[in-house]
């Protein structure tokens, strides 16, 4: 059983694989001009909503100038502080090369919203999935069961009778890729979806299910599926932070939220740990920026961390709001994901030291583009009617 604590230790011989829950047809969710960072947009004809090399292709002119810095086919595993970080660090392109040790005065942990994945470096989110236990599944057929993670392309249902579960983004648009091959595609849900999560109407959405039985699936209101080809689970991952010791107490077993977290990023006991890109709902690249830059002039002291009983208050008051509900703890639904970008924007730019003008700008949420990130259900039904019209077909392939 993986629970968050659990890892796969490497294969002697076999080199490193990142399994990536990046599909064949993978576009954003979010529109091109609120996705940016504050220093750099999109190259002119890029679609409304990116696609996936586009994206890639973004991220890799970004950050060309720090990548002589990144030490690729490392990992990191096992974290302490001794004085100093310590990290002991593996090499997973030399079996025979023993573990290292490092030290550092400060450490980031910046897996959130990035994924290394079985078999060897899989830490922080997006990492393992989380299929929810409902009465029965284990009496339903395994080989018939997957995630969203483990999807590539609706081809390979083609003719099935295809049951989803869950409302979010990647619910959404694996049901809409899948109206073109599969027989029939439903959608259990249990809640309002996600703004950027815009279904065709074609795909049926139903109420929970209550429980599976061997060949079939029963739902709350007593109506029986019994002609299910394939269950896919699009219910998000797990929080898993293996590299660190469990008396830390960042997570529990459930892996459902990471605990002692000032603003979602600063360890209330050392501040010079923090974790980068947990909250969930939220535009990525403009808001991790904000925190960024935020984390940055801490450690440079040009800002100031409240005390720590300030800082522990915080996330429960923050926990207080979410009913308790870990599994809430991360999620910024909009106008949250707003709130929380510019919480860091205005904290940042309490930075008045010689030379601040000379730093990174923050991302802003004026007016104008709150009222454009309000419209995008619309835009992206237009959208989804461009890719079925084919006027996008040059960027998409057949297969992964």
């Amino acid at each position: 059983m993986v629970n968050a604590f659990t890892v796969d230790p490497p294969h002697p011989g076999v080199p490193p694989t990142f399994v990536s829950p990046m599909y064949t047809n993978l576009w954003a969710n979010t529109p091109r001009d609120i996705m940016t960072y504050s220093d750099k947009d999109f190259p002119a004809g890029t679609p409304a909503f990116p696609f996936r090399t586009q994206i890639l292709e973004y991220l890799k002119q970004y950050g060309k100038e720090i990548k002589p810095l990144v030490n690729f086919n490392k990992e990191v595993i096992r974290i302490e502080k001794h004085g100093t970080w310590c990290l002991t660090i593996r090499d997973l392109g030399n079996d025979s090369q023993p573990l290292s040790v490092e030290t550092f005065d400060a450490v980031a942990v910046a897996t959130g919203t990035l994924l290394m994945y079985r078999l060897f470096s899989y830490k922080g989110h997006y990492d393992i999935p989380f299929i929810p236990s409902i009465p029965g599944i284990e009496r339903f057929p395994s080989n018939r069961i997957t995630h969203a993670k483990y999807f590539r392309h609706p081809s390979d249902y083609k003719d099935k009778s295809m049951l989803l579960i869950g409302n979010g983004p990647s619910g959404a648009d694996l049901a809409n890729q899948l109206l073109r091959y599969a027989r029939r595609v439903r959608r259990s849900v249990r809640s309002e979806p996600n703004a950027f999560a815009v279904t065709n109407p074609l795909v049926q959405d139903i109420v929970p299910i209550k429980q599976f039985h061997q060949n079939s699936v029963e739902l709350v209101d007593g109506t029986t599926l019994d002609d299910i080809d394939v269950v896919v689970f699009c219910t998000g991952y797990l929080y898993s932070l293996p590299m660190f010791p469990r008396e830390y107490g960042f997570i529990t077993d459930d892996g459902l939220y990471v605990h002692h977290l000032y603003q979602q990023t600063f360890y209330c006991e050392d501040p010079t740990l923090v974790f980068m890109g947990l909250p969930k709902q939220v535009i990525p690249f403009p808001t991790f920026q904000n925190q960024a830059i935020s984390v940055a002039k801490v450690w440079v002291r040009r800002l100031s961390l409240p005390s720590r009983e300030v800082m522990r208050k915080e996330e429960f008051v923050r926990l207080e709001q979410k009913g308790f509900e870990g599994s809430k703890y991360h999620s910024f639904k909009f106008p949250e994901d707003v709130e929380l970008a510019e919480t860091w924007r205005k904290w940042v730019e309490l930075d008045k030291a010689p030379g601040y003008e000379k730093s990174m700008k923050p991302w802003e949420w004026t007016e104008e583009r709150i009222r454009f990130r309000k419209g995008v259900p619309e835009m992206k039904e237009a959208f989804l009617k461009e890719i079925e019209d084919g006027k996008w077909d040059q960027l998409q392939f057949n297969r992964a």
